[in-house]
């Protein structure tokens, strides 16, 4: 299952690669996650991006992700929205003395970006994406992720990021596993 997941996420990445729209790099204390997105399809109320990504943390937790998100279509507003859903596929517990867990879910949340001219540059920034249990599988009773960002644009194309992130996976029948809760750093190229 673990590798078939891996080959669709390569699949479908290479399939846009021509089309690419954002790079998106966020280091934590002991984590790291690279997040691709590409214009997959445009629409009256904005393109939908399709997103992959993947976490990585000092405990050996992994995550992986594929969204498609609709947004607001212009670099010139000052608010950007996106909203849709994700699929994610977690490998955690994997540190000593946790339960090792698998789990797939399904997430439906978005994003928001404000970055007011008036602000020169700096921007403030919301996600959040839900799975309730009867959209989670495997192990997995439950998955939410979110968290806050202050940004400065260094120019259209490229951000610079800190924020907070937490990630919690809900276990059926066993404890919660925080996949990651603490400060990031973050750089995003729009090319």
């Amino acid at each position: 299952m673990y590798r078939r997941f891996i080959f669709i996420l390569v699949a479908l990445f290479l399939s846009q690669i021509v089309r690419a729209e954002s790079l998106n790099i966020q280091l934590g204390d002991n984590s790291a996650r690279v997040m691709y997105a590409t214009e997959v399809i445009g629409g009256s109320f904005g393109p939908t991006d399709l997103e992959v990504g993947a976490y990585y943390n000092n405990d050996k937790d992994k995550l992986f992700h594929l969204g498609l998100l609709i947004r607001n279509n212009t670099l010139d507003n000052p608010l950007i929205i996106g909203f849709g859903t994700r699929l994610y596929y977690a490998d955690v517990g994997n540190q000593s003395g946790q339960n090792p867990a698998t789990a797939s879910a399904v997430a439906l949340g978005g994003e928001v970006l404000y970055v007011p001219d008036a602000f020169n540059g700096f921007g403030i920034g919301f996600n959040y994406f839900y799975a309730p249990s009867v959209l989670t599988f495997q192990d997995g009773d439950g998955f939410s992720e979110y968290g806050a960002i202050g940004s400065y644009a260094v120019s259209k194309q490229a951000r610079f990021y800190v924020g907070y992130r937490f990630m919690e996976l809900r276990i059926e029948n066993a404890s919660d596993i925080e996949v990651d809760s603490g400060f990031i750093f973050g750089f995003n190229l729009r090319f």
